[in-house]
């Protein structure tokens, strides 16, 4: 059985990390398009290429290496919070679902 002692826990920590999760999702967003400008960026430096060579030229750059692994941390942050609140608010709706079972039996819980 899930005790309300678990379920004030979860929705405690969907009260308190929904505004580092916002800034998170916030992030990802913005290094994907971060990267975009970067790779941009080196691309259009590329004089005198083909367009698929400065393309090459870009994606193999180390501003855009760098730019990845900042999206690869802002995936993993972003991921974090998701995964966790997704866990808080299963362990409620658990909760909510044991409840209706319980006071359908007769025997509601605290």
């Amino acid at each position: 059985m899930i005790s309300e002692a678990q379920v004030e826990k979860a929705l405690d920590y969907l009260r308190t990390t929904a505004e580092e999760a916002a800034v998170a999702k916030a992030q990802m967003v913005y290094m994907a398009e971060w990267i975009k400008c970067v790779r941009s960026k080196v691309k259009t430096n590329q004089s005198g290429m083909s367009n698929a060579a400065a393309e090459d030229v870009a994606l193999t750059s180390t501003e855009y290496f760098a730019a990845l692994e900042g999206y690869r941390d802002a995936v993993k942050e972003d991921s974090f919070y998701r995964f966790k609140r997704e866990a808080a608010e299963a362990l409620i709706q658990a909760w909510r679902t044991e409840q209706a079972s319980l006071r359908s039996e007769g025997r509601a819980y605290g």
